[in-house]
C-alpha cells in the first residue's frame, strides 16, 4: 500500500525506570524499507518530556509516506544528559489491520452488514480516497521480553484516490 500515515503519541502508560530517579521519557517511531528507494527508511522522535515519569504525555503527530512498509517499530527511550541514553523499552505496530479497514471503506464498503468481501463489486467509489483510523496501546518489552510499559498511539491513513488496499500480499 502507498500514502500518507499520520501518527500520534499520544502517552505512555508505566513505562519502567532505569532505576536511577526519574526518567525523561521519548519515542522513536520507525519504518522500514519498502519497494521504493525514494522512500526508503522514515524515522522520527518525540520531544524528550521532562520528568515525565512512568505515565508521560506527548500529543505529537509525525507524518510517514508508507510504499510497502507493514510495520513501525516503536521504541521509548530515557534521556540522559552526561550519558547514553537508556532504553525503556520496544514494540512494533503492524499496519496491515488498518489497510485493511482502509480497504473496506475505499471499496464501498460501509460497515453495515456482511458482504462477500471481495472488494471488487460495482458499489466501488473511485473518486474517494481510502483511508482509515486506529486508537493502539503498544506493549513495550526490555531484554527478552520483561514488560517495560505501553505507549499510546492514533494511527490515520490516507491512500491515493481510486486505489484500493491491500496491494501486497497477505500473510
Amino acid at each position: 500500500p502507498s500514502g500518507t500515515l499520520t501518527v500520534k503519541v499520544v502517552g505512555g502508560k508505566e513505562l519502567r525506570g532505569s532505576g536511577s530517579g526519574s526518567i525523561d521519557p521519548y519515542v522513536t517511531l520507525r519504518t522500514g524499507g519498502g519497494q521504493l528507494k525514494e522512500v526508503g527508511e522514515q524515522k522520527f522522535k518525540t520531544p524528550s518530556h521532562r520528568d515525565g515519569g512512568a505515565d508521560p504525555q506527548w500529543n505529537y503527530d509525525v507524518r510517514f509516506e508508507v510504499v510497502d512498509q507493514v510495520e513501525i517499530e516503536v521504541k521509548c527511550w530515557d534521556k540522559d544528559l552526561l550519558s547514553k541514553d537508556d532504553l525503556i523499552g520496544e514494540g512494533k505496530v503492524c499496519l496491515r489491520e488498518l489497510f485493511d479497514k482502509a480497504a473496506t471503506k475505499g471499496s464501498g464498503g460501509s460497515g453495515r452488514g456482511s458482504g462477500s468481501g471481495s472488494g471488487s463489486g460495482s458499489g466501488t467509489d473511485r473518486s474517494a480516497s481510502s483511508s482509515a483510523m486506529t486508537d493502539v496501546w503498544v506493549p513495550l518489552t526490555h531484554n527478552s521480553g520483561v514488560p517495560a510499559g505501553e505507549v499510546h498511539l492514533v494511527l490515520f491513513f490516507v491512500g491515493p484516490v481510486g486505489v484500493e488496499y491491500p496491494l501486497c500480499g497477505g500473510g
